[in-house]
């Protein structure tokens, strides 16, 4: 099984739910931290969802339902977060001023 550590997905979305990464097929992801920057002069928010063969987000999705981010700093989370293939992984943020970025390893399943 091959393994490759790398940035999942990285994306400085609108403020609107957003597809951060998409497992492929034939893999699986270890997610080994998110880190959320808000580059705005104010507080923003955040929320992190993780649905099943790419399914549409539901309330049950949640990983970080609202994550507060002060002013240019970041936040990281998601650690440890095991991933199927066509899984999605969506952002939602307050504003169109955050810059999310994944790290993990992809490991092929076949």
């Amino acid at each position: 099984m091959t393994e490759r550590y790398k940035r999942l997905g990285s994306i400085a979305p609108a403020a609107s739910e957003t597809a951060l990464y998409t497992v492929p097929t034939g893999i699986v992801a270890i997610v080994s931290v998110c880190v959320v920057a808000n580059r705005d002069t104010a507080q923003g928010t955040v929320r992190i969802t993780h649905s099943a063969d790419g399914a549409a987000t539901a309330t049950t999705d949640d990983l970080v339902p609202t994550a507060k981010v002060d002013p240019n700093t970041s936040i990281e989370c998601l650690k440890g977060i095991v991933l199927e293939e066509t899984d999605v992984v969506r952002v939602t943020p307050s504003t169109a001023n955050f810059t999310i970025n994944l790290y993990g390893v992809e490991r092929d399943i076949s």
